[in-house]
């Protein structure tokens, strides 16, 4: 089916809007995040190139929706735990599993002053121990501070020569989550994390005001 793009961004956007009130409703906690919290901090609108949308949702809200339902579904390891998906043109939104973690994480991103290159930013080098992130996978291939992962027998010499895009690891300090903040998105509230800027800086980079498409 050929879709326009104004049809696109409106599919979307109504998809957008039916899942955060269902959440609300439901009493989820959840925000927007990825490429959708890019769209809310650039121009308050979706990206105009996006064809999915992308929730968070912690560990608790999650195990709320699987109970909604009553058959028994296996999720593989490292796929999308769940999706909210329009059946009129397949358009869908990714629901994140953040489970939370204890360990360190160098608070290294900070943004690009003139003349930076990318590679070269380092921050204050600041060590937190409360992280929160969904499980590995090839979801987060474009995060740019994400850890790539490797299964058994894997190096990153034989990940280079496959086909198959790159597993990595997305976890960040709690706080650059909660507390939850309401921001404007199209023509209603969303939930949105409490530090987007270093939020955005970690998947993105730190020139992620500068729009680039997407493959």
């Amino acid at each position: 089916m050929c879709v326009a793009p104004d049809q696109r961004l409106k599919a979307l956007e109504d998809l957008v809007y039916a899942l955060k009130v269902m959440l609300e409703n439901a009493k989820v906690v959840y925000w927007i995040d990825s490429g959708t919290l890019l769209g809310q901090y650039r121009a308050r609108e979706l990206v105009p190139w996006d064809y999915n949308a992308d929730f968070g949702v912690t560990t608790r809200g999650m195990q709320y929706l699987r109970t909604t339902d009553k058959s028994k579904m296996e999720v593989p390891k490292g796929a999308v735990p769940a999706r909210f998906v329009d059946t009129k043109f397949g358009f869908y939104a990714n629901l994140f599993e953040f489970q939370e973690f204890e360990g360190l994480f160098k608070d290294d991103v900070r943004a690009a002053r003139f003349g930076d290159e990318e590679d070269n930013v380092v921050g204050n080098g600041l060590f937190v121990e409360k992280l929160i992130g969904p499980e590995a996978s090839e979801e987060w291939h474009r995060c740019m501070h994400c850890p790539e992962v490797y299964e058994d027998g894997e190096d990153s010499k034989t990940k280079s020569s496959s086909t198959a895009l790159t597993k990595k690891r997305f976890r960040v300090p709690r706080d650059w989550i909660f507390p939850l903040r309401t921001c404007k998105l199209e023509l209603f509230e969303v939930m949105c994390p409490a530090q987007s800027v270093p939020y955005l800086m970690f998947i993105f980079g730190n020139r992620f005001l500068t729009p680039e498409l997407w493959d």
